[in-house]
């Protein structure tokens, strides 16, 4: 599994964790005859972030930002086979800042969350709801949504993007291929991925430089961000096994798209 999707469901298990926790406490409250106001009071100054954090917030992104290291291993992996490992260099100091920059982006993810279930336990609270109500009304309110697969995803991704194109700067006669995310022929897939991955097909089967990327070789792909935010699609070292895997599948893809 990527570190991106076991991310992801460690947040929704911690989040779910949470609620019950949160039930539990409430309950318990209730049970000794509390008012609602003065839960309302208590659980407004509880720091809901804070909890998160020691729950276990804070290893789970911690471990996910190491699995970034794989992304770097894998590629030193092709460059042995390429003869290169000696020649491509990796900063650690660069990535390093990346990884941060993601934690920060997480971390507020993550912060957002606390306030929203914060507020709408208070808010239910003082309006007098019974706890069963409000616990039900806190139900949509999720740490992991749309918007953060789409912000880990991409980060992941990203940085994987990042690792190639630093490690490969001083090789400019190195070749890539674009692929490994949605095939051609995928109906999900961005037009712009799609045209790519069929010119590749066509015309570029043993891959392209970074200066062809960046000369627009590929409309609207970049090397770094690739179809644009949420593209799972990168350009990775083109090898003989590569070469021969990508044109398959994409020769299949093509097939099942054109009915063959």
């Amino acid at each position: 599994m990527r570190g991106d999707d076991e991310l992801i469901e460690k947040l929704t298990l911690l989040a779910a964790q949470f609620k019950i926790k949160l039930k539990k406490v409430l309950d318990n409250m209730e049970s000794q005859n509390i008012s609602h106001l003065e839960m309302a009071s208590t659980m407004a100054e509880i720091n809901f972030f804070k909890e998160l954090q020691v729950d276990g917030l804070n290893l789970d992104i911690k471990q996910f930002l190491h699995s970034y290291n794989s992304q770097i291993t894998d590629l030193m992996d092709i460059a042995d086979k390429q003869g290169l490992s000696k020649a491509i260099s990796i900063n650690a100091n660069a990535f390093d800042i990346i990884k941060n920059m993601d934690a920060e982006t997480l971390l507020g993810k993550a912060f957002d969350f606390s306030n929203l279930l914060k507020k709408g336990l208070v808010d239910g609270l003082i309006g007098g709801k019974p706890i069963p109500k409000i616990l039900k009304d806190l139900e949509p309110i999720n740490l992991t949504n749309t918007q953060l697969n789409t912000v880990v995803h991409t980060a992941y991704d990203d940085f994987g993007r990042t690792v190639t194109a630093l490690a490969y700067q001083d090789e400019p006669n190195q070749k890539f291929l674009y692929g490994e995310g949605r095939e051609l022929g995928d109906p999900t897939s961005r037009a712009t991925c799609q045209a790519a991955l069929l010119a590749q097909l066509e015309s570029y089967p043993d891959g392209v430089t970074r200066a062809q990327v960046d000369e627009g070789i590929y409309p609207e792909i970049d090397f770094i961000r690739g179809g644009g935010y949420n593209c799972s699609h990168r350009f990775y070292p083109a090898t003989p096994s590569l070469i021969k895997r990508q044109t398959e599948k994409s020769k299949k893809g093509l097939d099942s798209e054109r009915g063959n």
